[in-house]
């Protein structure tokens, strides 16, 4: 009987480290996430605090910025053209277009 009770020990032993061992490694995940979740939220914040939105119906001709002219030179080719995004320090640069219907 002995020998029977150390092996029943040894396997509860093995079963409770497991168990310990699988929570310690979710609270840890756990941990990273927040982690991750904390510094996207950060990023988009800071994107956010860099939109300009340039109002063309506030400046006359002479002021209107250069964005807004480039804007309404692309908008004589193409009617469809509604603004410009712009993201410095990446690649986008691109007309925003607004069609009649956009569910297609």
């Amino acid at each position: 009987m002995g020998k029977r009770n150390k092996e029943e020990n040894t396997t509860k032993k093995i079963v409770l480290n497991t168990i310990l061992t699988l929570i310690l490694l979710a609270l840890i995940i756990l941990i990273i996430i927040y982690i991750i979740n904390k510094n996207a939220s950060k990023t988009e914040s800071n994107l956010l605090d860099n939109i300009q939105i340039i109002d063309e119906s506030e400046n006359t001709d002479e002021e209107k910025p250069e964005k807004i002219q480039q804007l309404e030179e692309l908008q004589k080719e193409n009617s469809d053209i509604k603004a410009y995004i712009e993201i410095e320090g990446t690649n986008i640069s691109y007309p925003v277009l607004q069609a009649s219907d956009n569910n297609n």
